[in-house]
């Protein structure tokens, strides 16, 4: 019987793919079962992870190389995405000056909600900073810390502000040589 059983699961999985296709699914799948402790299924370019604490995490690919993507999502409504088709995450805060483009993104919820972003963008650090001053202003942060470093290579512009239980850290970056900036957002609520 048992000779049965594995001979049909072979014909099986060899059925829609290349033998060394599923064999290499096979095998990084039990790799992932093995470190992490919960079950693993890798299907359609596709991953999912489910632990032992009953918490489930897909993981998603779109493309390769530079024109590529990943999604990370799980049960508790957390996700992050980074390269190419990045997006601000659900319910994101504050507004995304015109022209930038998501490199990465997370949302995590719990007893803090916490959104993280970087962007670039072909703008000035001062330009930036100004533009995020002013949207902070106008969702009632009063008391925009701003502070500016000249780095010979490049500048930085930095901007902290809290109001109750919310905490907000922007940080911009750009080196010379390059024509783009490269911004941060952290936005923390309790």
């Amino acid at each position: 019987m048992k000779k049965i059983l594995f001979v049909a699961f072979v014909v099986s999985a060899f059925a829609c793919k290349s033998p060394g296709e599923a064999i290499a699914e096979a095998v990084a799948e039990a790799a992932a079962e093995a470190a992490t402790g919960g079950k693993v299924d890798i299907k359609d370019g596709k991953i999912t992870v489910k632990g032992e604490d009953g918490e489930v995490a897909t993981i998603t690919t779109d493309k390769e190389g530079e024109e590529g993507s990943v999604r990370i999502t799980n049960n508790k409504g957390e996700t992050a995405q980074f390269g190419v088709g990045a997006t601000l995450p659900e319910g994101f805060p504050l507004p995304l000056i015109d022209g930038a483009k998501i490199v990465s993104s997370t949302k995590s919820e719990g007893e803090e909600a916490t959104f993280h972003i970087i962007a670039e963008v072909n703008k000035s650090p001062k330009d930036i900073a100004d533009f995020y001053v002013e949207e902070l202003k106008n969702k009632g942060f009063n008391k925009v810390q701003r502070t500016a470093h000249d780095m010979g290579t490049g500048s930085m512009v930095s901007l902290t502000t809290n109001k109750e239980k919310t905490q907000v850290a922007v940080t911009i970056v750009h080196e010379n040589k390059e024509e783009k900036s490269v911004m941060t957002i952290m936005w923390t609520a309790k």
